[in-house]
């Protein structure tokens, strides 16, 4: 089974867009971000950090981040745990 046109409309459209939505709003887009550090503050890449810490991911791990926009939080979970 191939690539459908729907496939190939959809990677060009983060092909297009991934930069700019980068450089618009940081690599996530969360409703939810929790406070971290002293004093707590709202920092979404510590956010992802503190998450992946709660769920127990560790060096090696495999992950799914279904739904993940552009992959911010599964870029930065990937550069901290290799």
């Amino acid at each position: 089974m191939g690539l459908t046109a729907a496939d190939h409309a959809t990677a060009a459209f983060y092909d297009r867009w991934t930069e700019l939505f980068q450089l618009g709003f940081g690599p996530v887009f969360q409703a939810g971000i929790l406070k971290t550090g002293d004093p707590p503050r709202e920092d979404p890449e510590r956010s992802v950090i503190a998450l992946a810490q709660r769920a127990g991911i560790a060096d090696g791990d495999r992950i799914l981040d279904a739904g993940c926009g552009i992959g911010g939080p599964a870029a930065i979970i990937a550069h901290r745990y290799p």
